[in-house]
């Protein structure tokens, strides 16, 4: 028998018996917070505030360590990856910079960065 044709259908008795738990659950909740919040027992309220204020400590220890391994994939994937980068764009720019230079021309589209050229100079062939 293939698995397509079995029936998953569930029944209506199992799924009020599951139902019925659950609710049984969920009303016990709800009258354990709502006794909690609305300050019944004092010390079980104080007992509540104090482990969600510790765990406003472990919220910012996770969120630490989630800062430090985001630096450490930078560092591991980024950095390489830019260095491979400045490889391929330092090709182009020295040969620009090399014709430009043979010609006694220079080029204000460019950056100082990519014509070699001080940014004082550049400055003055912008005005």
């Amino acid at each position: 028998i293939a698995l397509i044709d079995k029936d998953v259908s569930i029944p209506p008795e199992t799924f009020r018996k599951h139902v019925d738990a659950s609710l049984a659950y969920i009303n016990r909740a709800l009258k354990q917070m709502s006794r909690l919040f609305l300050v019944e027992d004092l010390v079980d309220s104080l007992k509540l505030a104090v482990v969600m204020w510790l765990l406003t400590y472990v919220g910012a220890v996770f969120n630490g360590i989630t800062i430090l391994i985001l630096g450490k994939l930078n560092e591991t994937f980024l950095f390489p990856l830019q260095t491979q980068i400045d490889q391929y764009i330092d090709v182009p720019a020295a040969c620009f910079r090399r014709s430009a230079g043979c010609r006694g021309l220079t080029c204000s589209a460019f950056p100082p960065q990519v014509t070699g050229e001080t940014p004082r100079s550049y400055e003055a062939q912008q005005n």
